[in-house]
């Protein structure tokens, strides 16, 4: 276990990329550090179960693509990294608020890396977007056993089919593709459409644009509304309970491959990174 205060900052990993991809896992960890105080769960809004998922980042293996990986290590009893810095642990927690600072300046770090990546990517082939797309991990054990891709409008807004680009966290693409948020969201070219096309269930999606009135889906929280913005891209991604194993926290490899291969499917078409035959490159 990390041993304190003074190691705090070691209960992040992280692992740099080669493209504008940036993966976040924050409910991932198990450390109980003796110096962390437990949060309230019988605070308003306090969750401490953790997700126990492992993302399912396999890019690298299957396209010679390596995205930026940061997982949070420290049980969500002690620390919430999806939480805005005031929520995300006890009052007076010096030692969490450092482990929730080491997390996020990570984050930060990896976006900046990935967006100067996306730009000389952009300078080198004259065409693209310049702009890095941040996939936020998470797990649910909801009864619809679908995969639930949160872009920042809730359930109601989502039903209704009427929202704005400002209202999403696909700021950067809605300005510079020139397509309207919900063609992005559930259009033929959006990430749920392509996972459909793999016969995963998932929402919001070309054949599901909304999860309908009384179903349960989470529309993304602290860190895709955070870090959406007109210099990146963030998609919450809320797997289900079914492709995780009760046993090691780890994700189907059959899922992961089909997962995968609908991220490159989307980061390509929408210009995050670049197509080369049956190769992908920045």
């Amino acid at each position: 276990e990390a041993r304190g205060c003074a190691e705090a900052e070691a209960a992040v990993s992280y692992a740099p990329g080669n493209c504008p991809l940036v993966l976040t896992c924050p409910h991932d960890g198990s450390l109980r550090p003796a110096d962390m105080p437990d949060r309230d769960p019988q605070q308003p809004g306090v969750v401490t179960c953790n997700d126990d998922l492992v993302a399912p980042a396999d890019q690298a293996d299957r396209y010679g693509l390596e995205a930026f990986l940061i997982v949070n290590n420290v049980d969500r009893l002690k620390v919430d990294m999806n939480r805005s810095e005031a929520r995300a642990c006890q009052p007076g927690a010096a030692a969490s608020v450092t482990a929730y600072r080491a997390y996020h300046g990570r984050v930060r770090a990896a976006l900046e890396a990935a967006s100067r990546l996306a730009a000389a990517a952009d300078d080198n082939e004259g065409v693209g977007g310049g702009h890095p797309l941040l996939l936020d991990f998470h797990g649910q054990d909801h009864p619809e056993q679908w995969l639930e891709l949160g872009y920042g409008i809730k359930a109601p807004l989502l039903d209704s089919g009427h929202y704005t680009a400002q209202q999403c966290t696909l700021k950067c693409l809605c300005s510079r593709s020139g397509q309207s948020p919900s063609e992005l969201i559930s259009g033929p070219h959006s990430l749920g459409a392509y996972l459909e096309s793999r016969s995963v269930p998932v929402v919001p999606s070309a054949r599901r644009p909304s999860p309908g009135p009384g179903a349960n889906y989470y529309s993304g929280a602290y860190t895709v509304h955070h870090y959406s913005s007109t210099k990146a891209d963030c998609i919450q991604l809320e797997n289900p309970d079914y492709v995780r194993s009760k046993q090691c926290g780890t994700v189907s490899d059959e899922y992961c491959g089909m997962l995968a291969d609908s991220l490159m499917d989307f980061a390509c078409y929408h210009g995050y990174v670049r197509s080369a035959g049956n190769k992908l490159q920045i």
